[in-house]
């Protein structure tokens, strides 16, 4: 499936692609599931390319679930024929296709207990979990922490647990 590059009607058109080789660093998957976000086709790396230029074609869905066909020769070859889920990278052609290729660092072996279906619907969310917790609380919770060490820095006796003068 691929954008039809109309920002009026944004739809995705069937279409026939070559499979893809992956580089260094990189497995082709091949797709059993994929998520697909409602709104990319309107995001700016489904219309551009890393360096600005006008994109066509694009297959959406950077999320999903498979088995891995293929890797960089980098790459162990005993991850061929395992299943991985994950994302790729939002420039490149997504999974909304038999095949799509990620970097070996944003996947990981998929749990036997989800189904590709589950597997193919977590990575976008876990990552927007992650971010919100980690990027965006994290100067609010190291704020936090600091006034607690500093407010627990120098002991601070309750009455009672001062020792009566002259004893």
């Amino acid at each position: 499936m691929r954008f039809n590059d109309s920002f009026d009607a944004p739809a995705l058109v069937a279409d026939t692609v070559p499979t893809p080789h992956p580089g260094r660093g990189e497995m082709l998957i091949r797709v059993y599931a994929a998520g697909v976000t409602r709104t990319e086709l309107r995001w700016y790396p489904t219309t551009h390319t890393r360096a600005g230029g006008k994109r066509t074609g694009a297959i959406p869905g950077h999320e999903f679930s498979g088995v891995v066909e293929a890797v960089g020769e980098d790459l162990d070859q005993n991850h061929i024929g395992r299943e991985f889920f994950g994302m790729n990278d939002w420039f490149a052609d997504g999974a909304s296709a038999e095949y799509c290729i990620s970097a070996a660092t944003s996947v990981t072996v998929k749990p036997a207990r989800l189904s590709h279906v589950e597997a193919a619907s977590v990575p976008i969310g876990a990552l927007t979990a992650w971010q919100g917790l980690f990027d965006r609380l994290s100067f609010r919770l190291r704020t936090f922490l600091k006034w607690i060490c500093r407010r627990f820095e120098k002991p601070r006796l309750l009455k009672h647990e001062i020792a009566p003068q002259g004893s």
